[in-house]
Order: structure tokens, then C-alpha cells, then sequence
């Protein structure tokens, strides 16, 4: 018979809201990363919106900025799933 403790652990780790977590906290960490990457400037020209599917959409209101990100998707995807444990971002959507 297991503890309560561990049936509830699994429990956890098997639910949709979990995922959801960590898709939040990829975002999160996401914006963190384009705002050192690149300043002040991204924080009101660049937002990480959602994730779905490995793949992470990224607005971009300059066209310029949306390179610069491209440019850097390789370094970008590898910083999050590093902070992540897992491969969770495959690639980045630039809409803008």
C-alpha cells in the first residue's frame, strides 16, 4: 500500500494543469530572456504569448526586433529548455 503523499505525487504529475504550469512558466521565462537579450526596448515591442504543440509563439510589433529574435531561435530554444529539464520549445513562431 503507498502513502498518500506518493499516490498524490502521481496524481500531480499526470494532470493537464501541470502542463499548463509549466507552459506559464515558459512564457515567463521566455520574456525574461528576450529582456535581457535585448533591453528595455522588447519589453513593450516583443511578448512571448503561448505555447502549444513545442512550437512558442512570439508577438512582435518591429520587424527588426522579430529578426534579431530569428536570428538568435537556436540560442533562445536551448536557454528554456535548459531552464526546463526537457525539451519543451522546438521552435519559435515570430508573428508580428
Amino acid at each position: 500500500m503507498e502513502s498518500l503523499g506518493v499516490l498524490l505525487k502521481h496524481r500531480i504529475v499526470s494532470m493537464p494543469q501541470r502542463e499548463q504550469l509549466s507552459a506559464s512558466a515558459v512564457l515567463e521565462k521566455f520574456n525574461e530572456l528576450l529582456w535581457g537579450e535585448f533591453g528595455d526596448v522588447s519589453r513593450t515591442r516583443a511578448k512571448a504569448i503561448y505555447l502549444k504543440n513545442d512550437i512558442l509563439c512570439v508577438a512582435v510589433l518591429s520587424s527588426p526586433l522579430g529578426l534579431e529574435i530569428k536570428f538568435r531561435e537556436q540560442k533562445m530554444i536551448h536557454l528554456i529548455n535548459d531552464f526546463c529539464g526537457r525539451t519543451i520549445v522546438g521552435k519559435l513562431r515570430i508573428m508580428g
